[in-house]
């Protein structure tokens, strides 16, 4: 992707000046737990999860919001199902 746009940019006249990560340093990307905020994949049972394990995929964008999101509807249901003494 990054030299497709690249390319795009040259035929158009650009000069690209920061972004050009390539296949020498693995495209920018960090090999997997090199990064804070990693995902994973966590098999959904009897337990809450509210943390980022849920997501299957690591995308280019920090999943924090989602883990925050999965962390509140957690919480919400762990309340209920104290509230019904079900744990």
């Amino acid at each position: 992707m990054t030299e497709i746009y690249q390319h795009i940019i040259h035929k158009m006249g650009g000069i690209v000046t920061s972004g050009d990560d390539g296949a020498d340093n693995n495209y920018g990307l960090t090999a997997p737990g090199q990064i804070i905020d990693e995902p994973g994949t966590v098999r959904m049972g009897d337990l809450f999860v509210v943390d980022g394990g849920p997501l299957i995929s690591q995308v280019d964008k920090n999943p924090t919001w989602k883990s925050f999101a999965l962390f509140h509807a957690g919480v919400g249901d762990m309340v209920d199902e104290l509230k019904k003494d079900n744990i």
